[in-house]
């Protein structure tokens, strides 16, 4: 009977050491809103909402770099390309020995799209995010808008 207690308490301990090292870094918040234009377009406006330290990554990036941000629309004509609003921090990134094109804080990515108040949008948009010390690994994520609403 001992020796199962023994068996269980150390379970307990490596449970615990395990649990206290898997912490989930979750340091981008994303918001989505369309805007009505007045002309038969409207604005698809996804922002990023960054937690102090982390960056977010430009469209327009070299390659051998991190993984730029992208977006891909399954439905919906686009009007150009997606804009980028927020203050882009362009300078030599030690962490990849190169030049980059990031954002701190927050930025929104501005697609412009043609259609009728009712018409759904969606798709996905791909982003990676780093700090100073490390990098999280890119992720998709959903989206889906209805045109004036």
């Amino acid at each position: 009977m001992k020796f199962g207690k023994y068996i269980f308490s150390g379970l307990m301990i490596l449970f615990a050491t395990f649990s206290m090292q898997a912490q989930i870094f979750e340091p981008v918040d994303w918001a989505f809103e369309s805007k009505d234009n007045g002309d038969g377009t409207f604005d698809l406006v996804m922002t990023a909402s960054l937690d102090k330290g982390w960056y977010i990554y430009s469209q327009d990036l070299d390659d051998g770099g991190p993984i730029p941000t992208a977006f891909e629309f399954e439905e919906g004509n686009l009007v150009g390309e997606v804009r980028e609003e927020g203050d882009l921090i362009e300078k030599y990134d030690e962490l990849f020995a190169m030049n980059l094109r990031k954002y701190s804080n927050e930025v929104s990515f501005v697609a412009t799209v043609k259609g009728s108040a009712g018409d759904d949008v969606s798709g996905y948009l791909t982003f990676m995010t780093c700090d100073d010390e490390r990098c999280l690994p890119p992720e998709d994520v959903d989206f889906e808008f209805t045109l004036g609403k």
